[in-house]
């Protein structure tokens, strides 16, 4: 693991250019089982699947987190969705697979506190013309405030965790679901949550859209918060708001999944 680490922080401060895109291609397509191939198109990024094609700006290929895909995508619903929620939307990754994927997604909401990963989002979203996916840029919280967040870290930006100890962290807006989709009821939605341990104050910021509507849920649970992985306490959340929950549990991930539509009986185990 460590010798892992150390070659992947010598690639990173590997100079851009022809040789490192050659080294990325040949990493990205290795494997064999995964559904989707990388080629580079006009200097962007091209992930090629059976149906259809995802292009990414040259400086936001998040070729680990289109790998993860899956583990937010177990139980989604057959019938229409009103909206897709994707709180964490990061540059996009998620997103614009599961729009272009699960035709039953009339349209999505992104939501995206990072400045540096919201212009990436951004200019994703317009590479692949996709005119239903509104992006916000705003945190998910259980009430409208301002919160210190430490950005730069790519996945990992968060209200809770620095990457060093003296970096500085930025004010960002963050607001609960219930403020964002206010007025919205009777609707089928499906909101995807990976926000660095910050499910667990977003999720008491739900409950009034989770009466109103038909809601799936499908919740990042492998942060550390307190020292203490988040899945217990979202489980428990979720029951206590009277939803049927499954876990999916497949080491490092680990996400839960609750409705108030659907009744699991199992949970999801691969």
């Amino acid at each position: 693991m460590k010798l892992k680490k150390a070659l992947s922080d010598l690639f990173f401060h590997f100079p851009d250019g022809a040789i490192k895109d050659k080294i990325r291609l040949y990493l990205y397509n290795r494997p064999a089982n995964q559904e989707f191939s990388i080629t580079k198109e006009n200097k962007n990024w091209v992930a090629k699947y059976p149906s259809f094609e995802l292009t990414f700006s040259p400086k936001s290929i998040g070729y680990h987190v289109l790998l993860s895909n899956y583990i937010f995508l177990h139980h989604v619903p057959e019938e229409p969705i009103d909206i897709l929620v994707d709180a964490g939307a990061y540059i996009g990754t998620f997103c614009m697979y599961a729009i272009n994927k699960y035709p039953q997604i009339k349209k999505v909401i992104a939501l995206e506190p990072d400045p540096l990963s919201l212009e990436k989002l951004k200019k994703n979203i317009e590479l692949n013309n996709l005119s239903n996916i509104d992006v916000l840029q705003a945190g998910l919280w259980d009430k409208k405030d301002t919160l210190v967040f430490f950005p730069d870290q790519k996945l990992a930006s968060s209200v809770y965790k620095k990457a060093g100890r003296n970096q500085e962290g930025i004010k960002i807006e963050v607001d609960s679901f219930d403020n964002l989709l206010k007025g919205v009821e009777g609707k089928r939605i499906f909101i995807k949550m990976n926000i660095e341990g910050a499910e667990l104050d977003a999720l008491p910021g739900c409950a009034e859209t989770i009466r109103n509507n038909k809601v799936h849920l499908a919740i990042a649970a492998d942060h550390l918060v307190n020292g203490e992985l988040t899945y217990k306490k979202i489980e428990k959340m979720c029951r206590e708001m009277n939803l049927s929950v499954s876990i999916f549990n497949n080491d490092p991930y680990i996400t839960v999944y609750a409705s108030n539509e659907t009744r699991y009986s199992d949970p999801v185990t691969h």
